[in-house]
């Protein structure tokens, strides 16, 4: 067969596959191939048919054959990305989608994906920037464009994000995912009511859009009209069962209305009975058990993932087991946590789940190892040098006091903000303006509180004048603190600038005989907690509500006992350094007794 006539038996089985006669198309490439095994054209297109059916490692084959006859053919090295992103090889992925660009700049569809992978991979940044060079040449596609808004989503932009669902939009006006995506940042630039305005416009088609009904959800949950918000969320997670993140909203909203555990995972329950092959929603049930407080009935429920048993990639159960089982059963946990490290031997969340369950079985000298490989590899981590500071402890090696210099934890009045007389005017109308937004019954999942309820904080969005007002109250003590640094790890000094910004703020309404557990910021570097209304304190012996330092939020062998304590009183922000092991200790008090605190992280700029 001559050139020409494969040329066109590969027009006609392509003509055939438009009309959907799949089977005919692969009939004629199928004899092509027999008669001339030398045609990468017929290869090419076999592992085409071969992708879309589901046949990987056949497509693979065809591909690897493809990429022999014609090593330039920059789409193959693009679909062999894609089905390696299918397979969970990321590292994989990235290698095709870049040699595809390096061979051909212009293939947009590889360039999509690896902006698409780079978000997966939390690398939002290059994301951008790999997305705005595109722009920049004039590649404007709403693919490109949607992925910017993605990116400055990621990057914590909505307000940069809002205006490029916009430009996209003007692009393309009727690009449903664009409108989803301005909904969306609307929402976090806190205009929540534009933000319903735009998802119930987008759901007014015939569509279902269950992301869609996820937005207008999140809109809802900003104006605190909780019980339309779980509406929603129900519609969305029924329209697609696997739509995890509807599931986990639904689920942790559910929650911390109710504190019931049952409550909260019914629909997960039900899409499991119908869709078992689920394992996303095993671990996102495992994740609110284990957030709940519940870490053997969630390893229990991950243990039913079918990637454990062969059938696909567990390396997201592997961890999430590991995790739950540190807080009962190190030795499982250490099991999980080398099975994720065989699939992943450089993954930051493995070694660090690895180490944390070493320190409860006594393998101290693999943890130090695995810590500091960690903190070489990144010395801002914060998480990772908390576990070197136990692992170092557990040694009775004297670096870990350098470490843990109690002299970085500095107790300290708030400043009283313009507007108020004294400190105490202010604290009261701080009390009163928080309570307003403790509207939740249950602590929110994968948080340190027990016993309470949290709230996050955005000071540019709420409207009470003290609330507003507490950045000002804090300004002060925070640029003394960072001005008289002496103490504490060496390469958590360096990052001291004198400037600096909040990274997060939220305020806990703490019950009698609630607590935060142990834990430490790893996003952070200069942590707080600030006192706003005490009813409840304990006396000094037995140190009830105080917060204390040093003791490590999972079992450690030996165990290990707090070593700092500071007393709380009105008004007191207490800072120190975000990798400081901190927790609180339980009081008690009459039931409709209360303590409102606020927290936050500071990071240098």
């Amino acid at each position: 067969m001559p050139p020409t006539a494969i040329a066109d038996e590969l027009r006609n089985a392509a003509q055939l596959l438009r009309q959907g006669k799949r089977d005919a198309a692969h009939a004629i490439v199928a004899r092509v191939l027999q008669a001339h095994p030398a045609s990468p054209d017929a290869h090419w297109f076999m592992s085409g048919l071969q992708f879309e059916a589901g046949h990987l490692d056949q497509a693979l084959d065809s591909l690897r054959t493809t990429l022999r006859l014609d090593p330039d053919r920059a789409p193959a090295y693009g679909l062999r990305g894609e089905i390696m992103l299918r397979l969970g090889r990321l590292d994989e992925a990235e290698q095709a989608f870049r040699k595809a660009l390096a061979l051909y700049h212009a293939h947009l569809p590889s360039a999509w994906n690896l902006g698409y992978l780079l978000l997966q991979r939390q690398r939002a940044r290059e994301a951008l920037a790999l997305v705005d060079g595109y722009l920049g040449e004039g590649f404007r596609t709403p693919g490109l464009m949607m992925l910017k808004g993605q990116a400055l989503m990621a990057l914590g932009d909505p307000h940069a994000a809002a205006r490029a669902f916009e430009a996209l939009l003007q692009v393309a006006p009727s690009d449903v995912q664009g409108k989803i995506g301005h909904a969306a940042a609307l929402v976090e630039c806190g205009d929540p009511l534009r933000a319903e305005r735009v998802a119930r416009a987008t759901l007014a088609g015939a569509q279902p859009l269950p992301e869609a009904r996820f937005v207008l959800a999140r809109s809802l949950l900003a104006q605190n009209r909780l019980d339309e918000a779980v509406d929603e969320l129900r519609v969305a997670v029924r329209t697609r069962p696997d739509y995890i993140v509807a599931q986990t909203n639904l689920a942790e909203l559910l929650w911390m209305q109710t504190g019931d555990v049952d409550r909260a995972t019914a629909e997960i329950d039900a899409a499991l009975r119908q869709r078992p092959e689920l394992d996303g929603l095993r671990i996102a049930k495992g994740r609110l058990l284990e957030g709940a407080q519940f870490p053997q009935r969630a390893v229990e429920a991950m243990l039913g993932c079918r990637s454990l048993r062969g059938h696909g990639n567990a390396f997201d159960a592997c961890i999430a087991i590991a995790q739950a089982a540190i807080k009962f059963d190190p030795e499982q946990a250490l099991h999980y946590a080398r099975r994720a490290l065989g699939q992943a031997p450089d993954n930051r969340v493995a070694l660090a789940t690895c180490c944390s369950a070493l320190l409860g079985t006594g393998g101290t000298d693999e943890a130090t190892r695995i810590a500091e490989r960690l903190r070489r590899a990144d010395p801002a981590d914060c998480h990772a040098l908390a576990l070197q500071a136990i692992a170092l402890r557990l040694q009775g090696d004297p670096r870990y006091h350098e470490i843990y210099d109690y002299r970085c934890v500095m107790p300290t009045l708030i400043d009283t903000p313009p507007g108020w007389p004294d400190l105490r005017h202010y604290l009261v109308d701080l009390a009163a303006g928080l309570r307003k937004l403790h509207v939740h019954h249950a602590h929110p999942v994968f948080q340190s509180l027990r016993g309470g309820s949290q709230v996050d904080l955005r000071f540019d969005r709420v409207e009470d004048p003290a609330v507003k007002a507490f950045p000002l109250a804090i300004d002060g003590p925070i640029r003394r603190y960072m001005s008289s640094i002496e103490a504490g790890d060496e390469s958590w000094r360096k990052r001291n600038t004198g400037a600096y910004r909040l990274s997060g703020a939220w305020t806990v309404r703490l019950r009698p005989h609630g607590h935060h557990v142990n834990h430490v910021h790893p996003d952070g570097w200069l942590s707080s907690a600030c006192y706003i209304e005490l009813p409840g304190l304990g006396d000094d012996a037995g140190h009830a509500g105080w917060i204390q330092f040093g003791q490590p939020g999972m079992p450690t062998h030996p165990a290990l006992a707090p070593e700092h304590f500071v007393k709380p009183e009105p008004g007191l922000l207490a800072l120190f350094p975000s990798y400081m092991w901190h927790g609180t200790v339980p009081f008690e008090g009459p039931p409709e007794s209360a303590r409102m605190t606020i927290a936050f992280d500071v990071v240098p700029v």
